[in-house]
């Protein structure tokens, strides 16, 4: 009885040893299958902080592109503006090529007919005009290769390719001679009707009479021109003016036609009789004028910035710079041609400097005060690399 009291003791006490022993056994099974969970945790937090981490990279980067400024926009390349250039005097290139061609007719005439010489005047003349054309295809040459000079529109595309400058206005000077375009216009208007009436009957009566009233119509709306660019009548002026005489002919007419076409007899002195050659002729003459401002303006010109103000005078690199503080700039377009035909004097003065103001009739006036005065609202230029 006591041996199988011992066993069944000693059953318990393994048994209770099993037992005890159980739960420690079975803990590193449980470690285990925590550890894969924990593993799978500590994996998915540095995929999220990786995550957090490379978010603001991205954005900065998205940011960087959308900030990067554009590339430079060419608006008149180099090219461009030469073949405008030579646009604009193709007919100096005709008459040249012309008188060529008649030169060298005439020196086949002389050496046909055993009358040619070296000497003579028709070979005077052909060398007169091959030293001029010498002479313009040496200075083309030494301007481009020396580079002494940057012209209006080399400046304005180096303007386009700075990406610190926004905004900036180029202009120059057209003078006196474009508020008479309005003029030249009728000249070209009535000398292409005139021609086309001749070419029709030029002896009859009634196209006497028409060119009579195109010479008096150009010849009155001149005088016209020159008083309003001389004492700059403005609309309100010209508007009292055309009324009074609108009221004058209406008085004339009620007190009898027979007064009212007599007051007309007394202008029959201004039917000018002229050749429509002739108006045409005088039209060009002013343009030739034109186009040599215009070629001008190629060396003498400003550029309005918004910290300062570049004035380009002459064929060298003759550049002077004013501060923005130091100036101040107005536009003008009083009269009734700066108003209707887009023309306006650009005026800069300088309070804290002892110059004259610089004052230039530009043509664009809408387009380019709208660009002064958003230069005017910018005091400085950011981002400047030195």
């Amino acid at each position: 009885m006591g041996e199988e009291n011992k066993e069944k003791d000693f059953e318990f006490i393994s048994g209770s040893q099993q037992d005890y022993n159980g739960p420690g056994e079975q803990e590193p099974a449980k470690k285990q299958q925590e550890e894969p969970v924990e593993q799978s945790a500590q994996v998915s937090f540095e995929q999220e902080m990786d995550k957090a981490i490379a978010k603001p990279v991205q954005e900065k980067q998205v940011i960087e592109e959308s900030v990067k400024p554009a590339g430079p926009k060419h608006v008149l390349p180099p090219k461009k503006y030469k073949l405008k250039i030579l646009l604009m005097f193709s007919d100096f290139l005709a008459i040249v090529l012309y008188i060529y061609i008649l030169l060298f007719i005439s020196m086949g005439h002389d050496v046909k007919n055993d009358t040619f010489s070296f000497i003579s005047n028709r070979m005077f003349a052909f060398y007169f005009v091959v030293a001029i054309t010498i002479a313009l295809l040496v200075f083309m040459f030494i301007s481009k290769r020396t580079k002494s000079a940057r012209t209006r529109f080399e400046r304005d595309n180096e303007l386009r390719e700075d990406e610190n400058i926004k905004v900036w206005l180029t202009g120059y000077d057209w003078g006196w001679p474009v508020l008479f375009l309005p003029t030249m216009a009728l000249m070209v208007v009535g000398g292409i009707i005139g021609v086309f009436l001749n070419g029709i009957n030029k002896d009859a009566s009634a196209v006497v009479v028409i060119q009579n009233i195109i010479g008096g119509t150009i010849i009155l709306f001149g005088a016209l021109n020159a008083a309003v660019v001389i004492f700059k009548l403005k609309p309100v002026t010209l508007g009292f003016l055309l009324g009074g005489v609108c009221v004058v002919l209406l008085i004339l007419l009620l007190h009898g036609p027979s007064t009212f076409a007599k007051f007309f007899n007394g202008f029959r002195v201004l039917g000018v009789a002229n050749d429509p050659l002739g108006y045409l002729l005088l039209a060009y003459i002013w343009s030739i004028f034109l186009r040599v401002i215009w070629v001008k303006s190629l060396f003498f010109y400003w550029v309005f910035l918004p910290n300062r103000l570049e004035l380009q005078h002459g064929l060298s690199e003759s550049n002077e710079s004013i501060d923005r503080n130091d100036l101040r700039h107005q536009i003008d377009t009083d009269d009734v041609i700066l108003r209707w035909f887009n023309v306006g004097v650009v005026t800069f003065y300088f309070p804290q400097l002892d110059r004259m103001p610089i004052s230039n009739v530009v043509l664009g006036i809408h387009k380019k005060a709208l660009f002064a005065n958003r230069i005017a609202s910018v005091k400085t230029i950011q981002g400047i690399d030195s």
